[in-house]
């Protein structure tokens, strides 16, 4: 009996080694999830179903305590309708003599900055991307990162970095929800 509890404590260590060379291929899938959070409904108009992915920012440039920050980055299939648009939580962008409208500069990996006016929500805290949203979706790589730069009607700069893991499947739900396809 002795001689198994020996037993027992010298292999105990041993399993433990293994069981965490086990978990080793676990935590490199935890590195590959999606940065994007889906939510599906069917609540549109008609009872269409629709499709929200929404994209958080690891950490809103120059830091917490930015009015205004850049929250979150969402794409979405609403009244069969593909959508993009960066949001505050943070605050209001204001109204500029547009209107609701802000300066966006957006670049992805190290492609030069691309810059234009996107429209603002009437609750002045997202900006909505102006042209086809699935065709900017489709631009995107499935890996990398992309960076936003808002300048909001007071003429304050927000910056924000995404990655784009998982924009893939992203595009495939909402052109599908959409009825369209890529």
């Amino acid at each position: 009996m002795l001689r198994r509890l020996v037993a027992f404590g010298l292999a105990l260590p041993l399993l433990g080694a293994l069981n965490a060379e086990a978990a080793q291929p676990w935590r490199t899938r935890e590195k590959e999830r999606s940065a994007w959070s889906l939510s599906f409904a069917e609540t549109g108009r008609d009872g269409a179903p629709e499709v929200y992915a929404e994209n958080f920012a690891g950490r809103p440039a120059p830091g917490p305590a930015d009015w205004g920050a850049i929250e979150k980055l969402v794409a979405y299939c609403r009244d069969h309708k593909p959508g993009l648009e960066i949001r505050t939580a943070s605050g209001a962008w204001g109204y500029s003599f547009w209107g609701a409208a802000y300066d966006v500069a957006y670049r992805v990996e190290a492609e030069p900055p691309a810059s234009n006016l996107w429209l603002g929500a009437e609750s002045v805290n997202a900006a909505v991307f102006p042209a086809d949203a699935l065709a900017f979706l489709a631009a995107l790589p499935d890996q990398g990162t992309i960076e936003f730069r808002v300048t909001d009607a007071f003429g304050h700069a927000h910056g924000a970095g995404f990655r784009l893991h998982g924009v893939a499947r992203v595009r495939r739900l909402i052109a599908a929800a959409c009825g369209r396809r890529l």
